[in-house]
C-alpha cells in the first residue's frame, strides 16, 4: 500500500493568484503520484477574496492526482485537522508556508497529537529578497514561533543553499532537520518553438503584478528598442498601486512597440500561454526557485532575467540571458539583438535553449531524492 502524505497549503488549483507554491505542489503532486497517495488541505477562495472558487463541491475534490479538500479559514481548527488526519490515515504532513499561522499551527497541533511527521518547506518566504518587505513585523513573528517551540518536532526542506543559510539563521533548526532539495520541474515540451516573425518579436510577461516581480522595469526597459517588438503581460493584479504606475508608463509607447495586458491566468495554462512567444522578461527582484520560470523554458520559450535575483543566472548565452537590473539598457540592446538575428541564427538559439533545458529540466533523479527524504522522515 502506498504511503499518504497529507499537504496543507493556503491555496491551490483552480485558484489562479497564490503564486509559485501552488505549481510546486501540483508538480510534486503529478511527479510522485506513482509513489505516494497525496491529501491536499486548502483554503476554499482565491488569494485576497472571499467567494468559494467555482467548480469544487463539499468533500474531497479529484484534481489532477491528487485530492483536495477545500476550507473556510474559520473551519481551521486543532480538532478539525485531527479529524481529517486520522481519517485519511496520513503517514505525513507537509506544510508550504512558515507565516500561514492559521493553518500552520492547528496543523502542527494535531500532527503531532497524532504522532505523525512533518515536513514544511518555506517556499522561498526566508530568502533576502522576501524578507525585505516587511522585514520588522516578519522578524518579531519567527521571534514568537522560536520561543513558542513550534517547530521543535518538525523537518523543514530548504530549496537553494540561500534558503537552508535563512532556514538555519531565522529558525535555528539543526543541520539533521534540513534536507536541501530543489522544486521540481513541470513537464517538458519543447515541439513546435515559436518561431521569429520578420515583422515582430513577442515577448511575454506571466507572473502576479506586485512590485517585487517588477514588471514595471521590464516595461521601460522595452519601450528604449529601436526594433518592432510586442510585450503581452499576464497577470493578477495584486498591488494596485504599483499598476496604476504601470499604466502610467504605458500612456507613451513608441509607434514600434505594442505593450498590453492580457488578464491573469490559471498555473495550468502557463506552459500553453508560453509557446506562443519568443521570449519571456523578467525582471524579479526575488525569486527562491522560479516555477514560472522553469515552465517558460520547458515551452521553448527564451528566457531574459535579472541576475543575482534567481538559481536560473547559468541560463546566460544558453538560449537566454541573465542581465543586472542596475544596466537597463542591456536589456533593451539584448531585445534589440535578438530582434535582429536571421532565421539561421535564431535557430541556433533555439538549439542552444533545447539542449540547456534537456540537462536542467529532467526530474529521474530529483524524483529518487523526494522519495529518499519523504521516506527518511516517515521512517
Amino acid at each position: 500500500m502506498k504511503k499518504r502524505i497529507a499537504i496543507f497549503i493556503g491555496g491551490y488549483l483552480p485558484a489562479k493568484k497564490y503564486g509559485g507554491p501552488v505549481t510546486s505542489i501540483a508538480n510534486l503532486v503529478e511527479n510522485l503520484c506513482d509513489d505516494f497517495d497525496f491529501y491536499i488541505i486548502s483554503n476554499d477562495h482565491e488569494f485576497q477574496e472571499t467567494e468559494r472558487l467555482s467548480g469544487i463541491k463539499q468533500g474531497w475534490n479529484k484534481v489532477g492526482n491528487g485530492k483536495v479538500l477545500y476550507l473556510r479559514e474559520s473551519e481551521y481548527s486543532y480538532r478539525r485537522f485531527i479529524s481529517i488526519l486520522d481519517k485519511v490515515k496520513a503517514d505525513m504532513v507537509y506544510l508550504s508556508s512558515v507565516f500561514y499561522y492559521q493553518m500552520n499551527f492547528p496543523a502542527i497541533r494535531a500532527a503531532n497529537r497524532l504522532g505523525i511527521p512533518i515536513i514544511l518547506a518555506p517556499r522561498g518566504e526566508l530568502c533576502e529578497g522576501a524578507m525585505k518587505i516587511g522585514k520588522t513585523k516578519k522578524e518579531i513573528f519567527l521571534c514568537i514561533e522560536r520561543a513558542s517551540k513550534i517547530f521543535k518536532n518538525t523537518y523543514f526542506q530548504a530549496t537553494s543553499e540561500d534558503e537552508e543559510t535563512a532556514i538555519k539563521k531565522y529558525l535555528k533548526i539543526s543541520n539533521d532537520r534540513i534536507f536541501n532539495l530543489p522544486n521540481m520541474a513541470c513537464k517538458v515540451s519543447l515541439s513546435n518553438m515559436e518561431p521569429k516573425s520578420d515583422d515582430c518579436l513577442r515577448l511575454v510577461y506571466i507572473s502576479r503584478l506586485v512590485r517585487k516581480k517588477n514588471v514595471l522595469f521590464a516595461i521601460q526597459q522595452i519601450k528604449k528598442c529601436k526594433t518592432k517588438i510586442r510585450f503581452d503581460i499576464y497577470g493578477p493584479i495584486e498591488d494596485k498601486e504599483y499598476w496604476e504606475e504601470c499604466k502610467f508608463e504605458l500612456a507613451d509607447c513608441p509607434d514600434n512597440v505594442i505593450i498590453e495586458y492580457r488578464g491573469a491566468i490559471s498555473p495550468g495554462e502557463s506552459v500553453s500561454v508560453f509557446k506562443k512567444y519568443n521570449i519571456f522578461v523578467f525582471p524579479t527582484l526575488s525569486e527562491n526557485y522560479g516555477h514560472v520560470i522553469a515552465e517558460a523554458l520547458a515551452a521553448g520559450c527564451h528566457l531574459i532575467v535579472s541576475k543575482g535575483t534567481t538559481p536560473w543566472d547559468d541560463i546566460h548565452d544558453h538560449g537566454g540571458y541573465a542581465l543586472s537590473l542596475n544596466d537597463g539598457d542591456s536589456w533593451s540592446k539584448t531585445i534589440d539583438f535578438v530582434s535582429r538575428m536571421n532565421e539561421d541564427d535564431y535557430l541556433s538559439f533555439n538549439q542552444t535553449l533545447h539542449k540547456y533545458v534537456e540537462t536542467k529540466l529532467l526530474n529521474d533523479d530529483l524524483n529518487n531524492s523526494y522519495i529518499d527524504m519523504f521516506s527518511k522522515v516517515m521512517g
